[in-house]
């Protein structure tokens, strides 16, 4: 894992079969695609809703 930051709520960003995916706190995954077409709101509600 690398820079760690507080309340940060992202875990990990790795890669699965030549996609990279965002780990968050809550356990959910996002891939970095599907993240930067989300607007901000909605993928803070993703990445803190169990």
């Amino acid at each position: 894992m690398g820079l760690r930051c507080p309340q940060s709520f992202v875990v990990d960003v790795f890669y699965d079969n030549g996609t990279e995916f965002i780990k968050f706190t809550n356990g959910k995954e996002i891939t970095v695609d599907t993240a930067w077409r989300w607007e901000w709101e909605r993928l803070l509600k993703y990445a803190t809703n169990q």
